[in-house]
């Protein structure tokens, strides 16, 4: 990470993980839809076309560690391609916004930037007769995230694949749409809890990384492989996973992928310990290094707030003294309100949180809406573990046949039935 920092006192701009005014002000941006500055006609200035191209790919690494202030860099490339009358690149940029205006947002809606940043590229396509591949792919990518944020799973995937596919075919390999448009397809799989496309994906990243050696995906790859590892239940390897990615990291505390590594920890710990374990990460400030990198506001912001939210009320189950009731409603109800891509877990944290409160009958409410909200959004994995849940409490024979719909469920999977004993107290 030398070589950024460097670049970035070229560049004029804070060392990472020094956030100035005018990061927070970029992040703010990503509302402000389509920057200002038409595309000028005639000869470019090499100099000052380089350095614009310098901004951009100094942009997109830093994006990776942290979002604000790469957005506040890519903006000022495409201010200054712009200037030089690049028009197909300063129409990528565009789309590439669009996308990072997708990411920043986790309302069920597609925020209006979104489409002012893509109807800008459309724009400049049209008056300058644009054909790119590159173009095309990032258009796909727009078409999953809007999938994506309404839970149509198998929509973002053809989104994601598609760009893939137009990349592939005009030969055009390691660039950053083709690693982002991977590190997408992930999250789905990811999302609906199959193990099968996780494992699929792994290849693919190591086949882009000899392409690219581009530090965002390779952390991406460590942090997929740990979720993979605690789907098949070896959470010795999802902890080293979660180890590994933490040593790819710059050697700061203050990045974006540093802050995530203890919320996807819960996920061994809520299953490897008696829960009591899951909230250490908690004391150090952890959720709040997450909260100021916009994690629980981002796209798939609801899934780390459910992390959050399980964590405590698994822990208040297992009569933790550090874990927090209030912690646990407020980051179940964040998502809860955020795109449906966590769809029934946040419900089951309330559940637990219920039970560890002594009301037995609003838990078995709660978990019956979990199984039915994730059922809805296709998250077969998160139904499956509230269906167990409700029949752990019910017992008797209905009890049992929920149960034992429940491993079925997750046998189809590939997935470890260990993560349908969730909750430690009935373990």
């Amino acid at each position: 990470m030398r070589r950024l920092d460097e670049a970035l006192r070229v560049l004029d701009a804070p060392p990472l993980g020094q956030r100035g005014l005018g990061d927070l002000l970029a992040g703010l941006g990503f509302g402000r839809g389509a920057p200002s500055g038409k595309v000028r006609r005639g000869p470019a200035d090499p100099g000052a076309l380089a350095r614009a191209h310098t901004d951009r790919d100094v942009a997109l690494l830093l994006r990776s560690f942290d979002p604000y202030a790469g957005a506040r860099l890519f903006r000022r490339a495409r201010k200054g391609l712009a200037k030089q009358g690049a028009a197909e690149e300063v129409a990528w940029c565009d789309l590439v916004l669009a996308a990072f205006a997708e990411d920043a947002s986790a309302s069920p809606s597609r925020p209006s930037a979104a489409d002012e940043l893509r109807g800008s590229a459309e724009r400049l396509a049209r008056e300058h007769d644009l054909q790119s591949p590159r173009l095309d792919a990032m258009g796909k990518i727009l078409d999953g995230h809007e999938a994506l944020r309404q839970a149509r799973w198998n929509d973002a995937l053809a989104g994601y694949e598609g760009a893939l596919r137009k990349l592939a075919d005009a030969g055009v390999v390691g660039t950053f749409e083709h690693g982002y448009a991977l590190s997408r397809v992930g999250f789905v799989h990811l999302l609906r809890g199959d193990a099968a496309g996780v494992a699929s994906l792994l290849p693919r990243h190591r086949a882009f990384l000899r392409e690219r050696g581009d530090a965002g995906v390779v952390i991406h790859a460590h942090l997929l492989r740990a979720v993979l590892e605690w789907l098949r239940g070896r959470f010795g390897g999802s902890e080293a996973a979660l180890e590994d990615a933490h040593r790819a990291m710059p050697g700061r505390l203050t990045t974006l992928p540093r802050s995530l590594v203890p919320l996807l920890g819960v996920l061994p710990d809520l299953h490897r310990t008696d829960g009591r374990a899951s909230v250490d990460a908690f004391e150090s400030g952890a959720v709040e290094r997450a909260a100021r990198f916009g994690v629980f506001s981002s796209s798939l912001g609801a899934i780390y707030a459910s992390l959050v939210a399980l964590a405590d009320a698994c822990a208040l189950r297992a009569g933790a003294p550090r874990a927090s009731a209030r912690r646990a409603r407020k980051h179940a109800r964040l998502a809860m309100r955020s795109a449906p891509v966590a769809a029934g877990d946040p419900e089951r944290a309330l559940a637990y949180l219920a039970d560890a409160e002594g009301n037995a009958e609003e838990a078995i409410l709660r978990l019956q809406q979990a199984e039915e909200d994730a059922s809805r959004h296709g998250r077969a994995l998160s139904a499956a573990i509230a269906r167990y849940q409700r029949g752990r409490r019910l017992g008797g024979r209905t009890g049992d046949r929920l149960m034992d719909f429940a491993r079925e469920s997750v046998r189809k999977l590939g997935v470890t039935e260990i993560l349908l004993e969730e909750d430690p107290a009935l373990r």
